[in-house]
């Protein structure tokens, strides 16, 4: 009886944690990789409405639905969780990608905590992740796109950046990657010196650049930029 109470109170500080945590957050049971328990913020992220939705469900059961989204992150999750049952450690995993449902990039810092039983054994597994997409600037976030994109191409990677930043119903075409660049130094206000310097080329071909930039735009450039200074979902 002792032993039943104290795991009630072990589980019960663990579900108010997972859900008071602000970020994405979840309980599962080691040996089967069921889901127990789990806050909003994780079910809005693997597209199910509620928490109920998942429980009983394992990470390879989300991944026939969010496997587009999430790339290898599947394999990577039950590579973590396999560690898990050996080292009794926390599990790390910082700048961690995946696709919101919404089609946005995720960047998240990830923590894996083993939950011990009454004989010191390992019978669940806790995460708590951290969404930090904000703490990187947008070149950096334009390097994730590419990164997590790359085996659809640059051409696809562009394309979803300039959904995240929504500003892609103003091109009519696709800018080049250096032209997306020099648009995002322009957004800053660097002058095409500035632009220049930072790229190592010349402000002529930074001027030729803005320039293919109007041609592929159904708004003026300064518009376009209060746009992407300003986003409008």
């Amino acid at each position: 009886m002792p032993q039943k109470s104290e795991n009630l109170i072990n589980f019960r500080f663990v579900e108010d944690l997972i859900y008071s945590f602000n970020g994405s957050a979840h309980l599962k049971d080691l040996k089967s990789g069921k889901y127990i328990f789990s806050n909003e913020i994780n079910a809005l992220n693997v597209g199910m409405n509620k928490p109920a939705d998942l429980y009983g469900l394992t990470v390879r059961d989300l991944d026939r639905q969010m496997q587009q989204n999430w790339g290898d992150l599947a394999a990577r999750i039950e590579s973590f969780e396999n560690q898990l049952r050996h080292q009794y450690t926390i599990i790390l995993d910082d700048q961690q990608l995946s696709i919101l449902p919404c089609g946005d990039l995720a960047i998240h810092n990830m923590k894996k905590y083993p939950l011990l039983n009454s004989k010191n054994k390992i019978m669940a597994i806790v995460t708590l992740s951290e969404l930090v997409t904000h703490q990187f600037n947008i070149f950096q976030q334009l390097e994730f796109y590419l990164t997590f994109y790359q085996s659809q191409g640059k051409k696809f990677a562009i394309q979803q950046f300039l959904n995240y930043l929504h500003i892609a119903i103003y091109f009519t075409e696709l800018p080049t990657l250096a032209e997306l660049r020099i648009l995002l130094f322009k957004s800053r206000k660097s002058t095409a010196k500035a632009i220049a310097a930072q790229l190592f080329i010349s402000p002529l071909t930074v001027e030729t650049h803005l320039k293919r930039i109007r041609d592929k735009i159904k708004i003026d450039i300064n518009s376009l930029i209060e746009h992407l200074n300003n986003p409008q979902p």
